[in-house]
């Protein structure tokens, strides 16, 4: 966003400091009987989440589709590994944490480049006023609002500046 603006605006400088970590996602489709929500998370990664838990994603099979988010520190350490590398790894890692048998039927990794922020710009609302016309909203405007005590990041950050945005356009 930094590029897009005039030299003589106020906002460049502070632009230029964001700055965004990288983050290995794997998406792993295993049977039902299989419940990664309560394990011991090993310090390799950040969350997990059951995709198919969340509202109209119904499915017919008797499978659940996994989100793994793998550790920033994680990732820095393995940025250029090999996709294939990364799930053998982090599979075998979450073979060993779970009880019973782990069957991957499915499986997805993307390393996002710029994915969550480190060095954010703090704004009251999640959105910042480049020119008199001209708004930007986004994750990497910081947490404006926490939720028992934790930041709000991430794409739920990014949802909720939109939403400011388009609320203040209104």
């Amino acid at each position: 966003v930094e590029e897009l603006l005039p030299c003589s605006s106020s906002h460049k400088a502070a632009l230029k400091n964001v700055l965004m970590n990288p983050q290995w996602i794997l998406m792993l489709e295993l049977d039902d009987s299989v419940d990664l929500s309560n394990i011991q998370l090993p310090s390799a990664i950040k969350k997990i989440v059951c995709d198919s838990d969340k509202p109209l994603r119904e499915s017919n099979t008797n499978r659940k589709n996994w989100l793994i988010h793998v550790s920033e520190e994680w990732t820095e350490q393995h940025i250029e590994w090999d996709k294939s590398q990364v799930l053998s790894t982090l599979t075998d890692l979450l073979k060993n944490t779970v009880s019973g048998e782990l069957i991957v039927h499915e499986s997805y990794v993307h390393r996002w480049l710029y994915s969550t922020g480190c060095a954010l710009i703090k704004t009251q609302k999640g959105v910042l006023s480049l020119s008199e016309n001209l708004y930007t909203c986004g994750d990497w405007l910081g947490d404006r609002e926490r939720q028992n005590s934790k930041p709000i990041c991430g794409v739920e950050s990014a949802y909720l500046s939109a939403l400011c945005l388009a609320k203040h356009l209104s």
